[in-house]
């Protein structure tokens, strides 16, 4: 019944009924081999299944195996729920994970086993972090007043974009230096669609991935579903929001705030 509660989406524990299927499993294993001829002890058994399955369960296998000396009271039952626990631990572990705590989590997209610092980076928006430096440029904008203004400003890469706020894309100043059209001429049409763009739905850590080879003053993110313009972000935003988020770490698990008050 929890196997389906569970698997239908309910609520429900998990440690009660696995130490129940455990010494279920334990005890049949047990007449199994007993009815082979096998001389084990079944009380014996039964706990080594309870502790093995309760194990990877719930993710703490020292903690199981005091479990079951606090119930017997028995170190030889100790002993084997131990031999016993580091199997069950070491197979899942190979196979699924931790625990089903940590499957659950990984069904949902969290990836604990990450550690608290890549959980953190995946729920923070791209958005939170943009500094939006880029220069931007309507499209009917001529390519002499452009590059006067990129010129003035320093910038060597801006963004062109519609009456409406829609993203056409980016130029850099070395397209207008190097192309022969008449400055009189729109800048639309040196834009260059082959750079790198982020939709702004995205994670840090999933924006850090694909920027992971990018190489410029910028990246321009936008709406990839009505192609608004978002904003732009470069490489410091994303190394300051991944800096920013070690610190909090730090200060959670190490209590580094007050240590250096401390020190």
């Amino acid at each position: 019944m929890t196997s389906l509660c569970i698997g239908f989406g309910f609520f429900g524990g998990i440690f009660a009924p696995a130490l129940y299927v455990g010494a279920a499993g334990g005890a049949l294993f047990s007449k199994l081999l007993i009815l082979l001829g096998f001389s084990v002890s079944l009380p014996a058994m039964a706990l080594a299944g309870t502790a093995a399955v309760g194990a990877v369960a719930i993710g703490a296998p020292v903690a199981t195996t005091l479990i079951i000396l606090e119930f017997t009271g028995s170190y030889e039952f100790a002993v084997a729920a131990m031999i016993a626990v580091q199997v069950s631990t070491f197979m899942s572990h190979r196979l699924y994970g931790d625990s089903l705590f940590d499957m659950a989590l990984n069904d949902r997209g969290i990836k604990i086993g990450l550690g608290r610092q890549h959980v953190q980076m995946d729920d923070l928006p791209l958005t939170k972090i943009l500094s939006n430096e880029a220069m931007t440029f309507p499209e009917n904008t001529s390519i002499k007043e452009v590059s006067r203004k990129m010129t003035k400003n320093r910038a060597t890469e801006a963004v062109i974009i519609s009456n409406e706020n829609k993203y056409k894309g980016k130029i850099s100043i070395y397209d207008i230096i190097k192309s022969n059209i008449n400055e009189k001429e729109q800048i639309v049409s040196l834009i260059d669609n082959s750079h790198l763009v982020l939709n702004y739905k995205i994670s840090l850590v999933k924006s850090i991935e694909e920027a992971s080879s990018f190489v410029g003053e910028f990246i321009p993110v936008k709406n990839f579903e009505n192609n608004d313009y978002i904003g732009s972000i470069n490489e410091s935003d994303l190394f300051q929001a991944y800096l920013k988020l070690q610190s909090q770490v730090l200060n959670v698990e190490k209590d580094t705030k007050n240590w250096k008050k401390f020190k």
